[in-house]
C-alpha cells in the first residue's frame, strides 16, 4: 500500500513545490515527465529486486502511472491543460499553476472533479470493506 501511495503522490510532491518556488517551472514538469518516470521505475525495480520485494515495485509503477493517467484525463475537461507535460524538458511551453490560489481555483464541482471524488470515496470504502488489505504489513515479507 505504501509503495502504491508513493507512486501515486510522488509526481505532485516534487513538482508542485518546485513550481511555487520557481515560477518558471510548470507544475507538471520533472516528476511528471515520461523520461523521469522511466528512470524512477528502473531505480525502483532495481532496489525492489535487491530487497526481494518485486510486488512493491509493481505497486509503485501502478501508482505512478495512475497519477499520470489521472492528469491526462484533465486535458479532456480543462481546455488549458495538455498532455505535453509528459515530454518535459523537450516541451516546456504549456499551462502551469503559479500560485496556491490558482491551484485551488481549479477545484470546482465540475463533472470531472465530482467523478474523481466519487471514485476515490468508492475505492476507500471498498478497501475498508475488504479488511484494509496491505495495512499493517509494512516491513513484512509475507504476501
Amino acid at each position: 500500500m505504501l509503495a502504491l501511495m508513493a507512486g501515486a503522490l510522488l509526481p505532485d510532491l516534487i513538482d508542485k513545490p518546485v513550481s511555487f518556488v520557481f515560477s518558471s517551472a510548470p507544475s507538471r514538469s520533472l516528476a511528471h515527465s515520461i523520461f523521469t518516470t522511466i528512470f524512477l521505475i528502473a531505480v525502483v525495480v532495481y532496489i525492489s529486486r535487491r530487497l526481494g520485494r518485486s510486488k512493491d515495485a509493481l505497486a509503485y509503477i501502478l501508482g505512478h502511472f495512475s497519477h499520470l493517467g489521472a492528469d491526462l484525463v484533465d486535458s479532456l475537461f480543462i481546455p488549458e491543460e495538455t498532455f505535453v507535460f509528459l515530454f518535459w524538458p523537450l516541451i516546456t511551453d504549456y499551462h502551469h499553476i503559479d500560485t496556491v490560489q490558482e491551484l485551488l481555483s481549479l477545484v470546482t464541482p465540475s463533472p470531472c472533479v465530482l467523478a474523481q471524488t466519487g471514485i476515490t470515496i468508492l475505492a476507500v470504502a471498498l478497501w475498508l470493506y475488504d479488511g484494509k488489505p496491505g495495512y499493517g504489513s509494512f516491513g513484512s515479507t509475507r504476501y
